[in-house]
């Protein structure tokens, strides 16, 4: 998954003068971002407020009064809880002792945004900024033990770091907001790393008013980390883990691999029996994305402790570049560029470039176009390409290195082996943000429909390679409403939704191998509803089984193209 990019003219949300308006019942000072009201503290300005990630660390409150190893040791109450006996799993695996010789997140201030926290756990004394913080709606009763077990999680990475607690729904005002306004509050009041454990239920694919303040956040300094989500598909199918700015996080086992709950991720971090603080001074253990992308945003504060300067695109090549490789594949299609490694991430010292595909991206989602199928995940269409030539736009520099060259290349599938890449372009000429080169759909491999991966890598003088990846979708024939590889009951009759590039009709078997007209062919292109109130019966009698489908279509780019589904099917 994807993708960072930085100070994007096309993003960065405007920031409207400072005014007065009525916040928490009373006269407070407000700005408006990303079209929403947000009360700040005084003397905060459109002018100061992109600095103010960086100076925030003025007025934290520091616990200089133990090391790090102490906090963790009397937070944890020394559990074990990983198969061998080790202790603290989790933290063992991604090197945290080890990282704090380098940091122990002073200085950084880290945004809580969840649906409820208990503030006042033992364990975050000394470390929470109450009076920054969003009350009353930090605390909401029935979900506290989610943000207190997600908020321990990065004390426990970063036990130096200062906390502030959120809503997801907080505008910074007594009123709630729309959902992902607390981002916009964090920002507002200075803090750098925004973790994000949450996911918007009411859209399943972008949200773009989500986006938007993701955008803002990141333009304005600060780094953007989410989960990807527990439904076993990827990180396309919520927000704000699908934002094109947003850092989504995977969840890994003890095994480094991906468990089934976890949607696929750019990077993924241990989500399994990780121990943590529950409401009402208690303590436990939970599974999730939830608890992976709070680790990381602890590395990420430890690297700001480190380096405050570094910026969000900045961090996000360090995380891919430290990151441990858990496979013998240089991305993997569901944890992305490896599990994270504070240790390695805090010991990176070469500058880093930008290698950042802005578009095609993720926001530019084409409802039509729903699910594709692979080995029993599913995949949301960052980009859907029907044929023609498309612009590939993005930044490939080295703002603090020498750059040597860029390569934009592309290959079938979602983590294609090394070989099966194919150069599209060579750029000896930094791109701030432009246009890279174009990719001409009707002249890919024999074809073919399916998902198609983006690479662009950055080359510096000293031959370092920073890389982005980016998925697009190739169909001409596409049904979307059901999956490919799975059999799922129905009644007759059905609906067909999807794609049709060309004239196009439906066919039936019943061994996928003999196939008959079901339909006649119909003219000219449609996406949507194909079939509409389709009698599978009617052709069958009395059947009880599976029936195959395939939609037929008559490119005139490719000729015949085709895509089917297996239906279980009883006609009584």
């Amino acid at each position: 998954m994807k993708r960072n990019g930085k100070y994007n003219s096309w993003t960065v949300l405007i920031l409207l003068a400072l005014l007065a308006s009525a916040c928490g019942g009373k006269e407070e000072p407000s700005i408006k971002i990303a079209g929403i009201s947000i009360c700040v503290d005084e003397g905060v300005t459109e002018q100061n407020l992109s600095s103010a990630t960086r100076t925030a660390s003025d007025s934290i409150p520091s616990d200089s009064s133990s090391d790090a190893t102490e906090v963790l040791n009397d937070f944890f109450l020394n559990q074990t809880w990983s198969p061998d006996g080790s202790y603290l799993w989790e933290f063992e695996r991604v090197k945290t002792q080890e990282a704090w010789e380098w940091s122990e997140g002073q200085g950084v201030r880290v945004a809580v945004i969840d649906n409820g926290i208990d503030p006042y756990h033992k364990v975050f004394e000394g470390h929470i900024d109450l009076e920054r913080s969003d009350f009353p709606f930090a605390f909401s009763g029935d979900d506290e033990d989610h943000g207190t077990h997600v908020a321990g999680t990065i004390l426990g990475m970063a036990p130096h770091a200062t906390f502030s607690f959120y809503h997801t729904t907080s505008n910074g005002c007594s009123d709630p907001g729309p959902k992902g306004a607390g981002m916009l509050t964090a920002l507002a009041r200075g803090d750098r790393v925004l973790n994000n454990s949450w996911k918007d239920s009411e859209h399943y694919g972008p949200n773009p008013e989500i986006c938007n303040m993701v955008d803002a956040a990141t333009s304005l300094g600060a780094i953007v980390i989410a989960s990807a989500g527990n439904n076993g598909t990827n990180a396309f199918t919520q927000a704000p883990a699908n934002c094109e700015r947003a850092l989504a996080v995977a969840a890994t086992d003890y095994g480094d691999n991906a468990p089934s709950f976890s949607n696929t991720g750019e990077i993924g971090a241990p989500g399994v029996d990780i121990w943590s603080a529950f409401s009402g001074n208690t303590y436990g253990n939970l599974d999730g994305t939830s608890q992976a992308a709070p680790l990381v945003s602890g590395v990420v504060a430890l690297l700001l402790s480190k380096n405050p300067d570094l910026t969000s695109e900045e961090v996000r090549q360090i995380l891919r570049l430290s990151a441990d490789k858990v496979s013998d594949k240089d991305f993997d299609a569901e944890i992305g560029y490896g599990r994270v490694n504070a240790l390695k991430a805090l010991e990176w010292n070469t500058p880093v470039c930008e290698a950042n595909i802005l578009s095609p991206t993720v926001n530019h989602y084409d409802e039509n176009l729903e699910v594709t199928w692979h080995g029993g995940r599913e995949y949301r269409n960052a980009w859907s390409i029907v044929e023609g030539t498309i612009s590939i736009q993005g930044i490939a520099n080295c703002p603090h290195s020498e750059f040597d060259h860029y390569e934009l290349s592309y290959a079938l599938g979602v983590e294609p082996a090394q070989e099966d890449w194919q150069v599209i372009t060579e750029g000896y000429e930094e791109t701030l943000e432009g246009n890279l080169d174009s990719l001409n759909a009707d002249l890919l491999p024999q074809g073919e429909d399916g998902v198609y991966t983006l690479r662009l890598r950055v080359f510096d003088s000293e031959g370092n390679v920073f890389e982005d990846r980016n998925a697009i979708q190739i169909a001409r024939a596409f049904i979307t409403n059901y999956p490919k590889s799975i059999s799922i009951q129905v009644e007759s009759p059905i609906t067909i939704r999807g794609l049709a590039k060309g004239d196009y009709s439906l066919q039936y078997s019943l061994d996928s191998i003999q196939w008959q007209s079901l339909t006649e062919t119909k003219s000219g292109s449609a996406s949507g509803i194909l079939f509409e109130n389709l009698d599978l019966c009617a052709p069958l009698g009395v059947f009880e089984g599976t029936v195959y489908l395939k939609l037929v279509v008559d490119s005139s780019a490719f000729g015949p193209v085709e895509d089917s589904i297996q239906l279980d099917l009883n006609c009584s």
